[in-house]
Parts: structure tokens; sequence; C-alpha cells
């Protein structure tokens, strides 16, 4: 959130900078945050400098420069547009604001994603889960309703700074959970003091969910819960 909020003030003070006529600026000292980049790269493309406005253009979404509808609306632009080279710019552009959708650990929990009837080993329904891909699927988002009552999210993300997983979870109790994990095989594996989740993709387009709890350590470990998703009726 932080970044986004950044990259949206940097946004806004491009364009009060461009109000203010910095184009018509002398060049004297190389630019080093993004607006000014991007401003350099608006006065190359003014004067017919074609190469210098897309290297200061890459230079600019290099270093946070993520508006993409304000360079596709610049008229200071409009020269570039011909150019073999803009629409590989605005694929820079689209890859920096939604890296999650490329990056491949941050795609290893989609199996869980959809609309699922949740069931015990006896079979009994024992909730509804929903599923989301939210924040340009950076996050899973998990929706529960428990047969007898109960809700909660869990929010699941990969952590690329800590190269990780993590879910937290919260419930109408108010109840809070955190969990590291990683993925093992084709399962995700999370992690807590004395608990541990598994999901597991199951054929037949479903997924278990395991809940364990240890209370010496890590040395033995009892089942909490162990859950089926299927595809809820009609999905």
């Amino acid at each position: 959130m932080r970044a986004l909020t950044i990259v949206a003030l940097l946004a806004g003070a491009a364009g009060a900078a461009r109000a203010n006529g910095p184009h018509a600026a002398t060049e004297t000292v190389a630019p080093t945050n993004p607006v000014e980049m991007y401003n350099l790269a608006c006065r190359k493309a003014l004067a017919g400098d074609r190469d210098g406005a897309f290297a200061w253009l890459d230079k600019a979404v290099a270093a946070g420069f993520g508006a993409q509808a304000t360079i596709e609306a610049d008229t200071d632009l409009t020269s570039l547009h011909a150019d073999a080279r803009w629409k590989a710019l605005l694929g820079k552009v689209k890859a920096a604001n939604e890296p999650c959708r490329t990056r491949p650990e941050a795609r290893q929990l989609d199996f869980w994603v959809g609309e699922w009837d949740v069931r015990d080993p006896a079979g009994h329904l024992v909730g509804r889960s929903s599923i989301q891909l939210i924040v340009n699927d950076c996050v899973v988002l998990e929706n529960w309703t428990g047969s007898l009552g109960g809700t909660g999210k869990s929010m699941n993300f990969w952590d690329q700074a800590h190269r990780r997983w993590q879910q937290t979870w919260v419930d109408n109790r108010g109840n809070v959970l955190q969990y590291t994990g990683t993925l093992v095989g084709n399962s995700m594996r999370y992690a807590a003091e004395g608990n541990r989740l598994t999901f597991s993709p199951l054929p037949g387009h479903k997924v278990r969910q395991l809940a364990e709890q240890s209370a010496d350590g890590g040395k033995s470990w009892t089942t909490s819960y162990d859950f089926t998703y299927s595809p809820h009726a009609g999905k």
C-alpha cells in the first residue's frame, strides 16, 4: 500500500510539474527521481529526440514511475506512439505495476482459488469457502463460512522480501493466527508455533486442508481437522 501511495503521489506531482511548464526548462543535472526522469523524457520527445525519450522513460519506470494512464494520455509523448518501442514501454509499465501476475512464486497457491464446499472425512458439510485473488493477484483471500455460524478470513501472499509465504487469519471471535510457509512438492506448508497447515491439490479439482497441533515442541503431531474442498454445487 505504501509503495502504491508513493507512485500515486508521484503521478500527481508529475501532473502539477507539467502545469508549470518543466519541459521547457534547460537540462542541467541528470534527474534523480522518477518524476524528473519522466519530465525529461517528455522534453526529449517534444524536441524530437525519440531515443532519448525512450531511454529516460525506461529509467523512470525502473525507478518507480508506474502511472500508465498518465503516460498513455500525455500529449507530450504523442510522437512516440508510432514507434515499436512504445508498446514495449507500456508492457514494462504494466509488468512493474502487476509483478505478482508473472512471478512464479506468487502463483503457487492458485490451486486453492475457487468456490468450495468443505467436508470432513465422514463427508459432513462443515462449511463453505470462497477463495479469491485480489490486489492485482498478489493476495489469495479466503472467505470462510462455517456450518455452525463461524466466519473468518485469511490473507495469503508471497513475501518477496523474505522469500516465503505468509498467512494471516482472523475470525469473527477475534482469534488471530500468523503462519509462514513454503511450497513442498505440490503442497503449501504453513507453520506457526505449535501449529501447522498443509494445503494439497487432489485429483478431481479438489483440495485437502490438514491442520495439526503439537504440544511437545514438534516431536509429535495430532490432527486438529482434515477437510476436503470440492467445487461448490453449480460451479
